[in-house]
């Protein structure tokens, strides 16, 4: 276990940071009902906002948490790398479900149904990401090794967001979805760097 030596704090931490976790994959679940337009604008922004809340006070749990706990130095500093680049992503999704309200209905079938599957795919990475994470305190090994399966299906994500990229030209209005949509990307690609990390740290 990476927490060792098992403190209260330690766990906290851990805790706080799977919750995180959870609110970047609420998040991509916020995308997936606006694309299904099953929301009105004002449900969408209601619960944007309330995501955005638990983004901001899970930093300051997680922060605290990191602080006060006696974790191996090595694994806090990771964890807290993994914490921020989570964070940023989450913040990256619920912009992005700004931008999708405004724009979406306004896309072509076609593009909808390239974007829809875009987003479909950035959900199981996060998904992965928590997994990945989840598996750190119980074994290291099969942690990086998640983390590798997620990588094959970040690499198909990457494909189809490069086949959107090519309607950009013609669609302008897709250019700012697909810039959100990779930055949110390469946040979760730190957060599982992050992952590995600690493989490498703890068995080289």
């Amino acid at each position: 276990m990476i927490l060792r030596p098992s403190t209260r704090p330690a766990e906290r931490a851990l805790d706080a940071l799977l919750e995180e976790l959870d609110t970047m994959i609420e998040a991509c679940d916020l995308l997936s009902d606006v694309t299904a337009m099953e929301e009105s604008p004002e449900e969408v922004e209601e619960r944007q906002e309330s995501l955005s809340e638990e983004v901001a006070e899970l930093r300051d749990r997680v922060d605290e948490a990191m602080e006060s706990s006696s974790m191996i130095p090595v694994v806090k500093e990771e964890l807290g790398y993994i914490a921020e680049n989570v964070r940023r992503a989450a913040e990256t999704l619920l912009s992005l479900a700004s931008l999708l309200v405004s724009f979406y209905e306004d896309l072509e079938e076609e593009d909808r149904e390239k974007l829809d599957e875009v987003i479909e795919g950035i959900a199981k990475i996060a998904s992965g990401v928590r997994k990945s994470v989840e598996l750190l305190n119980e074994d290291v090994r099969k942690a990086a090794e998640h983390v590798e399966k997620i990588r094959d299906q970040e690499e198909d994500v990457r494909s189809r967001l490069r086949t959107l990229m090519l309607e950009t030209e013609r669609n302008g209005r897709l250019a700012p979805i697909v810039l959100e949509i990779e930055r949110a990307l390469e946040d979760m690609d730190r957060a599982l760097d992050g992952v590995n990390r600690i493989k490498v740290r703890f068995l080289g």
